[in-house]
């Protein structure tokens, strides 16, 4: 997210406590037809950002799949395109 002024620095964990914040303030403020900002696409994947580990297995959050652009069809848990591919 970007940098405001006044902002203090952050440790790895407060860092990602106040980027989920912005996400989920974004997410919630803006309709899935509002693309992601460019500025915050990353080759990486970030975990408990883009995703989280349940049971060894990787579960993409809506803003990955925000940032993706469009449902992949696998019937993902944080589809936020009502599943529109899934046969």
């Amino acid at each position: 997210m970007p940098i405001t002024e006044g902002q203090d620095c952050y440790c790895p964990v407060c860092l990602k406590a106040v980027i989920r914040e912005e996400v989920t303030s974004f997410l919630q403020n803006n309709p899935v037809k509002i693309a992601i900002p460019s500025q915050y696409y990353t080759k990486e994947l970030v975990q408990d950002i883009d995703y989280y580990l349940e049971n060894g297995n990787f579960i993409f959050t809506e803003w990955y799949h925000r940032k993706r652009g469009s449902c992949c069809g696998n019937g993902c848990r944080h589809c936020p395109y009502s599943h529109e591919n899934v046969r």
